[in-house]
């Protein structure tokens, strides 16, 4: 007998039988907690009928977690498993045979939290008050830590999501080095989230917050006014906004309310309000309709939307590198929101933002090529505007030069995708208002792979022939 419980497990006499030969991984390779992973297990030498069994810790029907997720395919199986806490894991692999054991694997995983950099360095807004916050994340498997120095590359090596909250554009604000390390962060994949809060009273400063968006490229800016609901808030206080209305890409559907109070709206970088026409800004929750903004501070810089134009209260966007930013126009992290939860679900509003921040999207060539049309044909209709935003040229192009260096990046050469790849890459340059030298650089660089990849595959190279010819043309025509 191998080992005991409430039974026995059986073991094959030797030298009778030959032992299974047995390789584990883990996918990820470093799971992170509450989120499922996949163990997968690798049979040599076992007999038709095997089965396997997935334990955690130890050998033992409490710690029994799980069986393949179907037969084993070609001597493989993958099981679910979900680490519960962040610590060293000991999984057991049993391979049985006839209800006998033939075979016991160990597999040593150690699983992580995702980490979430609080900057508090900057006489940020709400400093101090983002402690129940932590404590809530780390009760969902996240690690939130306050950042107390300047923000450099090496002080977000480990971080998932980067939470900025408004501060001042004099010292300390946030240097011009620090945006450059908040922009690679993001062009790594990062998550950035950042605080505004509304201009009663001239307490707001959408600059501040809006120069990082710049900088970054990003379609989103926080507008310098005051959301107001004369219904949909607590005590009559109109300024206490219970918002309902959530983009559910992001917000489950158990996620009925949030509370956003003296909040600020969000505007594209055009400042003009957010519509449907910008496609590449989620709406994370909006007004309804009788939902109002106002100049509170009556400065006369409130960009009013329009009644009918659903007020956009939290916004956020996929960046081309698949970083993610999100923008909340109201501090709704402090005390009162998460201890006073009666008529919202704002904790857990906060962290599903800040879980989906912390996860890097995945944009190929097609959605790059579509995204960037769809900005092409806004930039035409742009130019019939009275009114040229500076910042939203300035964040365009940044934003173009990362389509560029990611759309190459993730050109895929082989053959059971090239066609698909070619046909998107020419719907981009087709629509393209981009400088040429850039555009010419990425097409000659796309036509090499491709010729590259294509050459000893006749019908291939056949059928594609139009396509290389498609992009040989507009390339001539950019260079001359």
């Amino acid at each position: 007998q191998l080992l005991k419980e409430p039974g026995s497990f059986k073991t094959l006499q030797a030298p009778e039988a030959s032992q299974p030969g047995v390789s584990i991984s883990c996918v990820p390779e470093r799971p992170f907690i509450y989120e499922p992973a996949e163990i997968v297990v690798k049979l040599e030498g076992a007999p038709s009928g095997a089965g396997i069994t997935l334990y955690e810790d130890a050998i033992a029907a409490p710690n029994k977690l799980a069986k393949p997720n179907g037969p084993l395919s070609a001597g493989q199986a993958n099981i679910s498993w979900t680490p519960r806490e962040s610590r060293a894991y000991e999984l057991f692999v049993v391979v049985t045979s006839a209800e006998k054991v033939i075979a016991v694997a160990v597999y040593n995983v150690e699983s992580a939290r995702r980490l979430v950099v609080i900057d508090e360095a900057h006489d940020n807004s709400g400093k101090g008050y983002f402690e129940d916050m932590k404590v809530d994340l780390y009760n969902r498997g996240l690690t939130a830590v306050s950042n107390t120095s300047k923000i450099s590359s090496a002080m977000l090596a480990n971080a998932r999501v980067l939470v900025i909250s408004q501060y001042p554009l004099s010292s300390p604000g946030i240097e011009t080095a620090e945006i450059a390390a908040i922009r690679d962060f993001v062009n790594s994949g990062g998550g950035l989230l950042l605080i505004g809060t509304c201009d009663f009273k001239g307490a707001s400063n959408p600059a501040a917050l809006n120069r990082i968006l710049e900088q970054v490229g990003s379609n989103m800016r926080v507008n310098d006014d005051e959301i107001l609901d004369p219904t949909n808030n607590s005590g009559g206080q109109k300024w206490v906004v219970f918002s309902h209305i959530f983009d559910r890409r992001v917000v489950p559907a158990e996620i009925m309310a949030s509370l956003l109070a003296s909040g600020a709206s969000i505007v594209n970088s055009a400042m003009k309000p957010v519509t449907a026409a910008d496609k590449t800004i989620i709406p994370l929750a909006s007004g309804d309709d009788d939902t109002y903004n106002v100049d509170a501070d009556g400065a006369g810089d409130a960009v009013i939307y329009p009644a009918g134009t659903p007020i956009v209260m939290d916004a956020a966007e996929i960046m081309p590198s698949g970083g993610k930013i999100a923008l909340f126009g109201s501090q709704h992290f402090g005390s009162a929101v998460y201890q006073f939860t009666g008529q919202h679900q704002t904790p857990l509003y906060n962290y599903n933002v800040i879980s989906w921040l912390s996860r890097q999207a995945k944009n190929g060539v097609e959605e790059l090529s579509n995204e960037i049309t769809s900005m092409s044909s806004g930039a035409a209709s742009e130019k019939h505007s009275a009114v040229t935003s500076k910042t939203a040229v300035i964040g365009a192009t940044i934003r173009a030069d990362e389509f560029f260096s990611n759309i190459e990046k993730e050109f895929d050469p082989s053959s059971t995708k090239l066609e698909a790849e070619l046909d998107s890459l020419i719907k981009h340059v087709k629509a393209d208002k981009t400088p040429a030298a850039e555009t010419a650089a990425v097409i000659k660089k796309v036509l090499d792979r491709v010729r590259y990849g294509a050459v000893q595959d006749t019908q291939l190279m056949n059928r594609i022939k139009l396509k290389i010819a498609i992009l040989e043309d507009h390339y001539q025509k950019l260079i001359k």
